[in-house]
């Protein structure tokens, strides 16, 4: 049961990864993003890096996100 809960929180690990990467990369492209677009990111990167111990590889994506204006 413990090995199983392991590979399914690694599994969801992934997947936030995988899925921040891909919003934030998308949001630096259109040069913007919007308040619950931005809000919903830092919480999926909360979960990603605080709750599931991921690494700051998402951290510059992460900022430069933070960093867009809001539209």
């Amino acid at each position: 049961e413990e090995n199983h809960n392991d590979a399914v929180a690694e599994g969801v690990k992934y997947l936030l990864y995988v899925e921040i990467l891909r919003l934030g990369k998308k949001f630096i492209a259109d040069g913007k993003v919007d308040f619950d677009e931005r809000r919903i990111l830092n919480a999926m990167h909360s979960t990603y890096h605080n709750g599931l111990s991921g690494n700051g590889d998402l951290d510059n994506i992460m900022e430069a996100v933070n960093d867009l204006p809001l539209k």
